[in-house]
């Protein structure tokens, strides 16, 4: 098959789920395929390999297409970020390649406003994630005056996450907890889908690990490894022998990873340092925001013993060195990959349950440890998370065994070769449909 992937951004340098996506694919489809990835044109750091092994087309993304989109987004009831995305070159471009293929591949609900570009060229989706429950969840632990606008949003998206859905030849999300989401909101008030029709074909494949091949781009901080092989044995921690080491990894300016850390360094690791104060912790990753910065040196200022790793140049080597990784998300959708990352590298995980509903199966969820986080958790989630934290580092048994429980999920659920057949065969059946 011809295959048109269109992305809404760059997948150079792969920093997001969504840009680890259009790398796999291009590398697991193409292998069968022809594939042609159609991506915004950008500077020289956001360039592909030279050569690039695919066909690769750009478009012009300039500051009026958004404008233009938001207008459209307003008219048309679309969401803001599918306004925010849109493109006329795009348009243009879309408009003039799809006939050449067999099939288009859109990624996210963000590009819903160039559905009709493809013309009668059969349509597969590829949402990545539900953006409608990463909104819905974002607006229930913001501040009050900002829920409003993001509960519409998050109704527009689901609105319109069902709409491709529905008439798409075939559609993706990497969780299966995304999955259910979507498909219960098309069996509900305004959906897409007649009374008594079977439902859209909906699966949910997740990103394979490791993310990326070993002679492809390396990843970027906070956004996965290029192997995995560990500096460490199984089941076991660089820092068994050292001062423990608590992590938090990640695309620190994505809203749930800013709230985690933000929530992180101002409530629960002031009272973990009453009960192992020799404790330190390192939060790495990309854009960590000036408000993180702050509060930071502040700590350091009171003793705490905190550092703040922007952009880190080793994460492998980061997080064989820690002896517990954390994930206290209350926000987000899709695949917790700093979970996944963290086992890699021999570090067991002490998670909210919503970090862990992201995972592939009930083994991987039951090789974390899960601690209720809620919207708005106060002294005594802190108090619990810090006895729980606490009780981990002291247990280096426990802590072998969570990793080898999890490396093994790693291994099941999450390998490379499984993942590429599993996209094949989805391809394949869209075809048939």
């Amino acid at each position: 098959m011809k295959l048109l992937l269109v992305t809404g951004r760059s997948p150079w340098p792969p920093r997001r789920g969504d840009q680890l996506r259009a790398l796999q694919m291009l590398d697991f489809l193409g292998a069968e395929h022809q594939v042609t990835l159609l991506a915004p044109a950008t500077g020289r750091s956001s360039a592909p390999p030279e050569p690039p092994p695919f066909r690769f087309e750009t478009y012009r993304a300039g500051p009026a297409g958004p404008a233009l989109g938001l207008g459209r987004s307003l008219v048309s009831g679309a969401p803001l970020q599918s306004g925010l995305f849109y493109q006329p070159d795009l348009a243009r471009r879309l408009r003039a390649l799809a006939p050449d293929h067999d099939a288009v591949i859109l990624q996210l609900a963000r590009l819903a406003l160039h559905r009709r570009d493809a013309g009668g060229v059969p349509v597969l989706v590829d949402l990545v994630d539900s953006l409608a429950l990463s909104t819905r969840r974002r607006a229930l632990v913001e501040p009050a005056w900002k829920r409003p606008l993001l509960n519409l949003e998050a109704r527009r998206l689901a609105r319109w996450e069902r709409r491709l859905v529905a008439s798409a030849q075939a559609s993706l999300v990497v969780c299966d907890r995304d999955r259910q989401v979507i498909l219960g909101g098309l069996s509900g008030p305004g959906s897409e889908a007649p009374a008594g029709s079977d439902p859209p074909s909906l699966e949910a494949i997740p990103l394979a690990f490791p993310w990326l091949t070993a002679d492809r781009d390396p990843p970027a901080a906070g956004s996965g490894s290029p192997q995995v092989e560990t500096s460490v044995p199984p089941g076991a921690s660089s820092a068994e022998s050292s001062s423990p080491r608590v992590l938090f990894t990640g695309n620190l300016g994505y809203f749930p990873n800013a709230d985690a850390a933000d929530w992180i360094v101002g409530q629960l690791w002031p009272r973990l340092v009453a009960l192992r104060p020799e404790a330190e912790l390192v939060l790495a990753g990309d854009r960590p925001p000036q408000v993180l910065h702050r509060k930071v040196k502040e700590a350091q200022k009171i003793g705490l013993r905190i550092s703040l790793e922007a952009r880190p140049a080793d994460l492998r080597s980061l997080l064989a060195a820690g002896t517990v990784a954390l994930a206290p998300l209350r926000a987000g959708a899709g695949q917790p990959l700093k979970i996944l990352e963290a086992w890699a590298e021999g570090v067991p995980v002490l998670a909210s349950p919503w970090a862990a509903a992201g995972l592939a199966s009930r083994d991987a969820q039951r090789a974390v440890v899960t601690e209720p986080l809620g919207d708005r958790p106060g002294a005594r989630e802190a108090e619990a998370w810090s006895r729980v934290l606490a009780a981990l580092l002291g247990n280096a048994s426990r802590r072998r065994g969570l990793v080898a429980a999890g490396r093994g999920a790693l291994a099941s659920a999450y390998g490379r070769d499984a993942i590429r057949r599993r996209l094949l065969t989805w391809i394949e059946a869209a075809r048939t449909t």
